[in-house]
C-alpha cells in the first residue's frame, strides 16, 4: 500500500463508483486491483489511515454483495531510514495484513509487485532490475541457440524476435527506475544545485550483458568479435541509448498531457472569446447495452455565441459503432447549422471529442461511414473561411501573446526526436575509437 492521501480517496471513489449497482456485477472484471496509499512521518498514523480505508471498502462490499479476496492483500512501508520496523495492519479479528519484509528463500530483495514493477522498501529497484534481467536473459539464450555460425534462421528474423521479445521484457518499467545518468543535486553542502551522478552504471551494465548476448544470437559471430561492432551490425541499441530513448519518450508523453481541469478551462477561455455571431456545433456519439440489446446513436447542440439555438439526436443501425455515431452526429449538426439564419461573415466551428473522427473530417475519409465523411468534406470546403484566414495568419509571422507563443506538442516532438538522435550518435562517436580502422570505416 503506497501513495498519498488524495490518491487514497480517489481510489475509494473509483471502486465505489465502479460497483455502485449490484445488478451490473457481470460487467466487473474478474480481477480488480486496488491501490491504497498514504504518506506520514509516523508509521502508526499511516497504518491507522490504511486500516480505516480497508474497513470502509470491506463494509461497502458487504453492503453491496461484492466479495473481495483479503488473502491477496499486500502491504509495504517505504522509507529511506535504516531500521526495518514495519507494523502490521489489523483490519478485523480475522484479518491482519502483514507487511512484506522478506523474499522467498531470503535469496532476493524483499519487494512488492505492482503492475509488473517490483517496489522495494527504499525504492532502489534492484529487485525489479534483477527480475527483468533474468527473464530477458532466458529469451536471449533461446534466440542464441536457434543459430550458429553455419546454420540458422535469417538474421533479420532473429533481430525482429530480439526487438519484440527481449528488449521490452528487459526494459519494462524503466520509466520508474531510470532518471538519466545525472541529476540536479538537492542535498546540502557545496554540491547543492550542481549536476551529480545517479549511479546507474552497475544497473546499466547488467542489462547490457543481456543485449550483448542477444546481439550474438542475431549474428552468430565468434566470441572475439568486438561488442560495439556486433551491436552495429545487428542493428540493436546499447542499453544506455535504449534507456535514454525511453526517458525522452516518457517526458514527451507527460508534456502532452493536460489535466481535465486545465483542458476544460482552456476550452472555456477559447469559447468565451469567440465573436457573438459565431456558430459552434458540439456533437457526440454513444454506444450502450442493456436488457433490450445494443443501442448506437448521436446527439448535437448548436450555439450562436453563448446561446443555445438548436439540438438534435438520432439512432443509427445497431451493427454500427460509436465511431460511426460520432461521424454522423457531426455531419447532422453541421447540416442543421447551415440551415440557420446567418451572415456572410459567420464562422462555424465543429467541436468533436473523437480525434479519429476529426482527422477523417479534415483529410482522408475512413472506409466506415464514408458517405458521412465525404458529405462533411463537401460542406466544409464550401464554407472554408477559417482555413483561408489561418493560411494568411501563418504567413504574416505575427505571433499573438499567450499560449500561441508557447511551443506546440508537434514542436516538442521534434525536440524529443532531436534529443534521441543526439543520444544515439553521441554514443557511437564515443565508442568508435574502440573499433579497428577497417571496422570503423565499414570495411
Amino acid at each position: 500500500m503506497q501513495g498519498d492521501g488524495q490518491a487514497r480517496g480517489r481510489l475509494y471513489g473509483r471502486v465505489a463508483g465502479t460497483m455502485r449497482h449490484p445488478s451490473k456485477l457481470t460487467s466487473i472484471p474478474g480481477a480488480l486491483h486496488a491501490l491504497l496509499g498514504g504518506a506520514s512521518e509516523s508509521r502508526s498514523s499511516l497504518r491507522l489511515a490504511i486500516t480505516q480505508d480497508v474497513r470502509r471498502i470491506e463494509a461497502w462490499g458487504l453492503a453491496n454483495k461484492v466479495a473481495f479476496a483479503p488473502e491477496k492483500l499486500e502491504m509495504m512501508h517505504f522509507t529511506r531510514r535504516h531500521h526495518a520496523h514495519a507494523p502490521e495492519a489489523v483490519i478485523s479479528p480475522t484479518l491482519t495484513i502483514q507487511p512484506t519484509t522478506s523474499a522467498p528463500g531470503d535469496t532476493k530483495q524483499p519487494a512488492l509487485r505492482w503492475l509488473g514493477v517490483w517496489l522495494d522498501r527504499k525504492l532502489t529497484f534492484n529487485r525489479h532490475i534483477a527480475e527483468r534481467v533474468e527473464k530477458a536473459r532466458k529469451v536471449a539464450l533461446y534466440i542464441k541457440h536457434l543459430a550458429n555460425t553455419v546454420h540458422g534462421p535469417p538474421a533479420a528474423s532473429l533481430r525482429k524476435a530480439t526487438i519484440t521479445c527481449v528488449m521490452p521484457s528487459l526494459l519494462y518499467g524503466a520509466e520508474a527506475w531510470y532518471p538519466g545518468r545525472t541529476r540536479l543535486s538537492t542535498g546540502g553542502g557545496h554540491l547543492r544545485g550542481t549536476m551529480v551522478s545517479t549511479r546507474m552504471g552497475s544497473r546499466i551494465a547488467k542489462a547490457d550483458k543481456v543485449i550483448n548476448l542477444a546481439s550474438k544470437g542475431v549474428l552468430p559471430v565468434w566470441r572475439t568479435t568486438p561488442i560495439v561492432a556486433n551491436l552495429r551490425d545487428a542493428g540493436l541499441p546499447p542499453c544506455e541509448v535504449a534507456l535514454e530513448h525511453i526517458r525522452i519518450n516518457m517526458a514527451l508523453r507527460l508534456r502532452r498531457l493536460d489535466t481535465k481541469e486545465t483542458a476544460a478551462a482552456s476550452f472555456n477561455d477559447w469559447w468565451n472569446a469567440l465573436p457573438p455571431n459565431t456558430v459552434t456545433i458540439f456533437s457526440d456519439g454513444s454506444e450502450s447495452y442493456d436488457d433490450a440489446g445494443k443501442h448506437v446513436g448521436y446527439g448535437y447542440a448548436i450555439y450562436q455565441g453563448q446561446a443555445l439555438v438548436a439540438t438534435g439526436k438520432g439512432a443509427i443501425n445497431t451493427l454500427s459503432h460509436v465511431f460511426d455515431a460520432e461521424a454522423i452526429g457531426a455531419l447532422k449538426g453541421l447540416q442543421k447549422a447551415l440551415t440557420l439564419p446567418s451572415n456572410a461573415d459567420t464562422q462555424r466551428w465543429l467541436c468533436i471529442d473523437s480525434t479519429s473522427v476529426i482527422w477523417c473530417k479534415r483529410a482522408n475519409a475512413s472506409d466506415t461511414s464514408q458517405w458521412a465523411f465525404l458529405e462533411s468534406h463537401r460542406l466544409i470546403d464550401r464554407h472554408a473561411v477559417n482555413i483561408r484566414l489561418a493560411d494568411a495568419g501563418a504567413k504574416s509571422d505575427i505571433v499573438d501573446p499567450g499560449p500561441t507563443a508557447q511551443p506546440t506538442i508537434s514542436g516538442i516532438g521534434s525536440i524529443a526526436r532531436s534529443l534521441a538522435h543526439n543520444v544515439t550518435s553521441g554514443w557511437w562517436r564515443k565508442n568508435e575509437p574502440t573499433l579497428s580502422g577497417g571496422i570503423a570505416n565499414g570495411n
